[in-house]
């Protein structure tokens, strides 16, 4: 049975592999990685917090939200979410009991649907993309958002290039007008064409993040960005 979101729900926890209820209400009862899709595909308010625990994650459904297991699957919701990556995969208790340490446990996003990316460095000192077009080719992480986000301590990687969209790892895209912002802290951007592109957002704040192999902009935003 899925996790079905609960908009009185605000905290769902997350681990690679189901455990005790497996409800997402404390690291003892995390939901799995196919439940975190699901829920956070179907989001009836702002304001919910996910915290990821160590691992590999990768998407399950479409922007239609049908389940999916090719490029077209992403991480899509129409309400934004705050996400905090960089957890012991052995946690127990919830956020209170628990430190973030990014340094020390990997949380990562990959587009990699295969498994079988290979980035080969080429005599000339260019580096070569080999097995990527099968790849994730939506933005990976996709909000419209109707209030503040925070977005901390994840990898994100494995996307295809270009195929003429230019998709972002991270997309946020609010209405004209609004005055909402974004934090994106602590975070790993690579293999894409784009980093981060924020359409709407007030104030986005980019913080101790590294880019690699980002073909176009590291960070695109049409609002104040700092």
């Amino acid at each position: 049975l899925f996790v079905v979101p609960d908009p009185k729900i605000k905290e769902y926890y997350v681990k690679t592999s189901k455990t005790g209820t497996g409800d997402g209400s404390d690291w003892d009862n995390a939901m799995d990685p196919k439940d975190f899709a699901f829920v956070f595909e179907n989001l009836k308010t702002e304001g919910v917090t996910f915290y990821v625990a160590a691992g590999t994650y990768h998407a399950f459904y479409d922007g239609w939200g049908k389940e999916v297991n090719d490029k077209y699957a992403h991480w899509c919701s129409k309400h934004g979410a705050n996400i905090y990556g960089g957890f012991d995969p052995l946690a127990t208790g919830d956020a209170s009991t628990t430190k973030q340490d990014f340094s020390l446990y990997r949380t990562i996003f990959t587009g990699d649907i295969n498994g079988d990316d290979k980035v080969v460095m080429n005599d000339d000192c260019e580096f070569s993309f080999e097995n990527f077009s099968d790849n994730m080719n939506s933005s990976m992480i996709s909000m419209e958002v109707y209030g503040d986000v925070h977005i901390s301590g994840i990898e994100l990687t494995g996307m295809t290039f270009s195929h003429g969209t230019s998709p972002a790892l991270i997309r946020l895209i609010a209405k004209s007008g609004t005055e909402y912002s974004a934090t994106i802290d602590h975070c790993k951007l690579s293999v894409a064409d784009k980093g981060i592109e924020a359409n709407y957002i007030r104030n986005l704040i980019v913080d101790h993040c590294e880019v690699d192999y980002v073909k176009n902009s590291a960070v695109y935003s049409n609002g104040d960005c700092k």
